[in-house]
């Protein structure tokens, strides 16, 4: 209870130094915290942690450094399983993950990108229509997103694109997902449709 009241205080003070404007004083907090908090293995105050200062960085205008944070975070919540905090902080991760592009924040596992993806259903982003505006065709397609859009085209299901290429499930989803976002659309339907325009599929 002692150190769930210190992350609260800690939590209190920092958001009170980012309200006043003492964004350096906020941000010499946060890294204090966070080196107390990994000291005690006080990993939800962690994920709380990087949530503050990536809530520091979009009231910079720093939208990248805030993606980072953000990222950090994700990265952080996939090793304990704990999406409380993004959904206590969804105003927030919304807005961050409505500047940001996928690719940027950098999810470093497939325990990663399950969290990332239940952190945007929990919050609703992905019903946000910049989430998929924000990355264009400019990003191009990987070589194994171009290898499953034509597995697309053939009739293969999930499973069935996962015993192809002999890569998981969970990683084909991965890899769809970020080809959904980068074409624009949010199924497979649209994402024929919108290859076939743009003449990927010849």
């Amino acid at each position: 209870m002692l150190e769930n009241e210190r992350t609260a205080a800690a939590m209190a003070g920092i958001a009170l130094l980012t309200a006043a404007g003492e964004h350096k004083a906020a941000g010499d907090l946060i890294e204090q915290e966070t080196a107390t908090a990994r000291r005690a293995g006080r990993r939800g105050a962690i994920i709380d942690l990087h949530l503050a200062q990536c809530g520091l960085h979009m009231t910079s205008g720093d939208e990248r450094q805030a993606t980072r944070a953000l990222s950090r975070a994700l990265n952080h919540a996939a090793t304990c399983g704990s999406a409380r905090p993004f959904y206590e902080q969804r105003l927030l991760v919304t807005n961050v993950l409505r500047h940001s592009r996928v690719k940027d924040l950098a999810l470093a596992s497939d325990d990663a990108r399950a969290m990332y993806d239940k952190v945007v259903a929990l919050v609703g982003a992905q019903e946000l229509p910049a989430t998929g505006a924000a990355i264009h065709l400019s990003d191009p397609l990987t070589r194994r997103e171009l290898e499953l859009l034509r597995m697309l085209d053939a009739g293969l299901d999930n499973a069935q694109m996962s015993g192809s290429t002999g890569i998981s499930v969970r990683t084909v989803k991965w890899h769809l997902h970020n080809l959904y976002a980068k074409m624009g659309v949010k199924n497979r339907t649209s994402a024929l449709a919108r290859a076939r325009s743009l003449q990927l599929l010849q």
